[in-house]
């Protein structure tokens, strides 16, 4: 899955516990239930949530240092740690998500597990 740098990385830098799925963050979307009613009370209809792409590409495996760089850097629980911590820190931290990442090539390319929704909904 896409959060496995995050996860390797948050072992050398500051990163707060992730969320319940139910509060603001990375995962409080992730039941296509939940979707559903936050959808239909906002007041809209025929929400229709299909499960959408089971990968996603994260870049060339020749650029992997940047790709980790970006994992990391894009994500919000740990972007402030990574940013805080030490220069040396920082570095295990990429050298951790590149190992993560590393596992995942595909044809020249880093592309990992990803859960995602399509959702399509109409307004009334």
């Amino acid at each position: 899955m896409i959060l496995q740098p995050v996860v390797a990385a948050a072992a050398h830098v500051d990163m707060p516990p992730l969320p319940g799925a139910t509060e603001p963050g990375p995962f409080s979307l992730a039941d296509p239930e939940r979707v559903r009613l936050l959808l239909q009370g906002a007041g809209f209809t025929d929400v229709v949530v299909e499960p959408g792409p089971s990968s996603a590409d994260l870049g060339s495996a020749d650029d992997l240092a940047s790709a980790a760089r970006r994992a990391i850097e894009q994500k919000p629980g740990i972007a402030p740690g990574f940013a805080a911590a030490s220069p040396a820190n920082r570095e295990a931290a990429a050298v951790a998500a590149m190992e993560a990442m590393s596992q995942h090539i595909v044809d020249g390319r880093v592309v990992m597990g990803a859960a995602t929704w399509v959702v399509s909904a109409r307004v009334h």
